[in-house]
């Protein structure tokens, strides 16, 4: 019956320009070209009023008009002779004309088989009044062009009505167009055949009452209402290509819409029922095989809405009250589409096609149908967007596929049985107490289900995930999600929580095997990835599994390392300590400790005011006694400045603060402190105290960042000699000093790790001398130092201690220039900085200090 399949897909295209605008541009075109084949006529005869029977002979035109009101009794006011061809005819009438029984107001005889009436046009123009109740047939019109117009107020009725069947009040038959332009009111039986074009509207004040048949005989239908049209029924058939509007009002028992039977190819129907269009019925009909059918206005129907189509596009996009049925057209290729997103239907949508055809319905919220979607086909996909929740199994009842696109919905409490596939995109699905059962079920890119409450997904293929399966958003503590069959995961992701202090966590129960990759974060609520495990967790359960099937995304939550670990078949979380974490942490106690320290040569200028800066890079180890040994890179830098308040003879004391940074691998630290200085000096001997607080804050980033703060206070006492010596025209000067740093480092409010040693004693025993030249500000410097600490620093950790740079002696050389006098005011310093001890430590860096004489 069909050319070429893709003839329907055309038509989709093509119809989207089917709206009233265009309807009513070819109906006018159609009355546009009758009135110009009618201004071309030159008729032959013209009658007013004419008395008695009138015939139209042979290849006649006639003109007649009609302005007083007369009774037909004879057979017929306007007739031809037996094989005879009138030409054209037009009548205009402006009485009250009624018919008697048996009488016929034109008649036009058959000639040959398949040609009768006239051979050019009949245009009828009726202005008042035509009736009959007796007649079997009031109007019987047949030219090779019809055109009739019932003006406003003007009436066409046939009062006969036996066995409640109507009598026809008008047929028209036009072997190339025929044209109905309705304004007043038709009663009876219209009946209108078009074997090349049919036409036909129905104007706002337009009624049209009763039984309403289009033919139109492999030809195109052009339908267009604006008024009424009520009674028994509209029936349309034998069209290939039709457009019917409606933006009026019909009130009729039945619509039946029907293809052509004997056409080699259907070019597509185009129903639309625009906003202000309004359709009661009992039952609606359409047998197509292209169709585009289009509500945004309301249909009601009491009965049924059955729809057998192949091709093309079913919308609502307002309100249809009543029960949907779909089924297929003729075992044809094709797609429909159903779109109910924009609507509410109130009732049932029952899918019945068969064979190749497939239906796509779609929905985007519960309320978009009122009743149950059922598929009775074998190839029906329900495509869910928006949102909504499903609490009952026969909401959607027997698809072959259900695919969520752009989409979040709920499917709650019940088992939902999908025959072929479920299909995840681009969207959330939420799984609460709920089966879903199906033979395919995929879970695409940027696609997530939700695990609201324990579940089950069954499948008889297998379980496609490419996405995220998450239980985060379940209220209960743990929630589980069995899969039964094969699970594979394409770069997907897992998200579960874990209760470590509980040993508890949600689980993954796979009923097949596992394979591909899948990638697991554990979630940490109320910070229990913090808390020490007590024993290993089973997360997945599985039939059996690849050894790369599951990895573990998120390993470090603070001083723990999680690993994801196949034992038989299940799929185990472990916990052990973060050494490299623990490492940072005593870092940072060893450098508050023993970094941020001041001497006495720092500030023993003649100026008040005074600066150090210095930015060290250290190699660092920390160790412990099992044979564990880690290497650690830092970065340091410190800030002093300071002042001296009050300066006399011997004596002088002041104010400082510090400021510091430090990286390291996975951490970073802050420092802010503030202290006190004073100072006795004599020509040969000096004595130098300070006493400084600081605070640290300290930052760990691993996969769950977390901080924590140390308090740090510190006391020096320092004493010293010195003296000069001349070598030619250059000075040497030499100290020699004793310096003992008392230092007090706070725990760190990090659970199970406490520090080694809070309390330490270090002592410096060193030198320094400086070689004042008679070149400009070209003063060399050099120092030594031994340092001793009396504890060492370290972390425990339950029963086992870690140590950092594992040594208490360090040694210190710097070089550099001193007094570099950059004008009468400003005074700077600079050299270069060593340090390494016999465990590995080994740092190097730069220091720079400067004076300020005040004015």
């Amino acid at each position: 019956m069909v050319k070429n399949k893709y003839m329907g897909y055309v038509f989709l295209l093509m119809s989207i320009l089917a709206n009233a605008e265009t309807v009513d541009e070819k109906i006018n075109e159609d009355i546009k070209k009758m009135n110009e084949i009618e201004s071309k006529i030159k008729y032959d005869k013209t009658y007013k009023d004419p008395e008695g029977e009138i015939n139209v002979g042979n290849d006649e035109k006639a003109n007649f008009e009609f302005n007083k009101d007369f009774t037909i009794s004879k057979s017929a006011k306007i007739y031809s002779k037996e094989k005879e061809l009138p030409n054209s005819l037009k009548i205009v009438n402006n009485a009250n004309i009624s018919l008697e029984k048996n009488k016929e107001f034109v008649i036009a005889p058959g000639i040959e088989p398949g040609i009768e009436g006239y051979s050019n046009l009949i245009h009828m123009m009726n202005n008042k009044k035509i009736e009959t109740s007796e007649n079997e047939r009031l109007i019987d019109l047949r030219a090779k062009n019809i055109y009739f117009k019932n003006s406003a107020n003007a009436i066409i009725e046939n009062k006969l009505k036996e066995d409640n069947i109507y009598r026809t009040a008008i047929e028209l038959f036009g072997e190339e167009l025929t044209v109905l332009d309705n304004a007043g009111t038709i009663y009876g039986y219209s009946l209108l055949h078009g074997i090349t074009k049919l036409s036909v509207i129905n104007r706002k004040t337009g009624i049209i009452d009763g039984y309403l048949s289009l033919l139109s005989h492999q030809c195109s239908l052009n339908l267009k209402n604006e008024g009424k049209i009520k009674g028994e029924r509209i029936y349309t058939k034998y069209m290939s290509e039709s457009t019917f509007v409606n933006s009026g009002t019909i009130d009729v028992k039945m619509i039946d819409y029907n293809l052509s039977e004997i056409s080699d190819e259907d070019k597509g129907t185009n129903f639309l029922n625009d906003k202000t269009g309004i359709i009661k019925i009992e039952n609606m009909f359409f047998t197509l095989l292209n169709l585009n059918f289009q509500n945004f206005g309301n249909i009601e129907a009491s009965g049924k809405i059955e729809i057998s189509s192949s091709n093309g596009k079913i919308e609502n996009n307002n309100r249809i009250k009543g029960n949907v049925n779909i089924s297929h057209f003729d075992d044809v290729d094709g797609k429909l589409l159903v779109n109910l997103q924009n609507g509410v239907l109130e009732g049932d949508l029952k899918l019945e096609k068969e064979g190749f055809n497939e239906t796509i319905v779609t929905i985007k919220s519960m309320s978009n149908v009122t009743g149950n979607l059922i598929s009775e086909g074998n190839n029906d996909t329900l495509r869910l967007i928006g949102s909504g929740e499903v609490k009952s199994k026969d909401k959607f009842k027997d698809f072959e596929k259900i695919h969520l696109q752009n989409s979040d919905w709920t499917f709650s409490d019940e088992e939902y049985k999908v025959n072929n596939e479920i299909l995840v995109e681009a969207s959330k699905l939420s799984i609460k107490k709920g089966d879903l059962k199906t033979k395919k079920f995929t879970n695409n890119e940027r696609s997530t289900i939700n695990i609201l409450k324990d579940s089950n997904i069954e499948v008889e293929d297998k379980f496609v995930n490419k996405g995220l399966i998450s239980f985060l958003n379940s209220k209960d503590n743990t929630s589980n999600l069995s899969i039964k069959g094969n699970y594979v995961g394409e770069n997907s992701k897992l998200l579960m929580r874990t209760y470590i202090d509980k040993n508890e966590s949600d689980i993954l129960k796979l009923d097949g095997s596992a394979s591909g990759s899948t990638g697991v974060e554990i979630s940490n609520p109320n910070s229990t990835l913090n808390k020490r495990m007590k024993n290993k967790l089973k997360l997945i359960e599985t039939k059996s599994s690849t050894k790369d099937a599951f990895t573990l995304l998120n390993s470090e939550y603070g001083i723990y390392r999680y690993g994801l670990n196949l034992e038989g078949n299940d799929w185990y979380l472990s916990q052990k300590y973060n050494k490299l974490v623990l490492g940072v942490i005593a870092n940072s106690i060893y450098k508050a400790k023993n970094e941020f320290n001041l001497k006495y040569s720092d500030h023993n200028g003649n100026d008040r005011f005074w600066s150090k800066s210095s930015t060290i890079f250290s190699k660092n180890t920390f160790t412990n006694n099992n044979g564990y040994n880690l290497n650690l890179s830092s970065n340091t830098t410190n800030i002093f400045v300071g002042y001296d308040i009050g300066k006399k003879d011997q004596y002088k004391y002041g104010v400082f603060g510090n400021i510091g940074f430090e990286k390291i691998s996975k951490g970073e630290t802050g420092v802010f402190g503030l202290g006190l200085y004073g100072t006795w000096n004599n020509k040969h001997f000096y004595a130098d105290s300070w006493l400084n607080y600081m605070y640290s804050q300290n930052r760990i980033n691993t996969d769950d960042v977390f901080s924590y703060g140390l308090h740090t206070f510190k006391s020096s006492i320092e004493v010293g000699t010195k003296g000069d010596m001349y070598i030619g025209k250059n000075r040497l000067v030499c100290n020699l000093y004793e310096q003992l740093i008392f230092s007090y480092v706070s725990n760190p409010n990090i659970e199970d790790v406490n520090n080694l040693n809070n309390v330490n004693i270090k002592s410096r025993l060193g030198t320094n001398l400086t070689l004042f030249t008679h070149f400009k500000n070209i003063n060399p410097y050099i120092e030594f130092n031994w340092s001793y600490d009396t504890r060492l620093v370290g972390v425990r950790v339950e029963k086992e201690e870690y140590l950092y740079n594992n040594n208490k002696n360090t040694f210190e050389l710097k070089w550099g220039l001193r007094e570099i006098n950059v004008n009468d005011r400003l005074s700077m310093w600079a050299n270069m900085v060593h340090r390494f001890n016999e465990a590995g430590y080994r740092a190097n860096g730069v220091e720079a200090g400067m004076v300020y004489k005040m004015i």
